[in-house]
Order: structure tokens, then C-alpha cells, then sequence
């Protein structure tokens, strides 16, 4: 039988941070950034997109590095409404 949570006295049920999986938020320290990877690692430990930056720079990393990765590239319709659509080489 699975171990029950206990609840705190607000009557909230605390989970287990390593369990879920959860990163601790570091700040960002400017002075510490000397290259844009330091920047966007520094991103990747703070909340928010700033996060979602740094994971989105480790997955093209491990895809950069993976000879057998096959990327295929979508793009929003939005992108050419906004202009954007010199951005891109086909």
C-alpha cells in the first residue's frame, strides 16, 4: 500500500521535490556571463522562458552532437505575416 502524504495544517499535501523531478532557480548573475552560451545556461536556471531557453539550448546541443538525429524544421504561418520570412534559407 502506497505511503499516504501527510497534510500540512492549511490542509495542503506537500510533495516530494526530487520525486517530481524539480530543478532549484538559481539568479541570473551578469558578471559571471562572459560568452552568450554562459547567458543562456545562466537562463536555462532561473523560471519561465528564461528556462525553457536554457532546455531548448541543451536539446539542439544533444541533437547537434547526435550524428544519427534527423531534424525536420516547421514553421509558424504567423512568421511571414510578421515579416520574418527572410530569416529562413530553403
Amino acid at each position: 500500500m502506497p505511503k499516504q502524504r501527510r497534510k500540512t495544517v492549511t490542509g495542503r499535501v506537500l510533495h516530494d521535490p526530487v520525486k517530481d523531478k524539480l530543478r532549484p532557480m538559481f539568479p541570473l548573475d551578469l558578471s559571471k556571463c562572459a560568452t552568450v552560451d554562459d547567458l543562456v545556461r545562466g537562463m536555462g536556471n532561473t523560471a519561465f522562458t528564461g528556462r525553457q531557453i536554457g532546455d531548448a539550448a541543451e536539446i539542439v546541443e544533444m541533437m547537434a552532437r547526435d550524428k544519427d538525429c534527423f531534424v525536420v524544421m516547421t514553421l509558424s504561418g504567423a512568421l511571414t505575416v510578421a515579416k520574418m520570412g527572410w530569416c529562413f534559407a530553403i
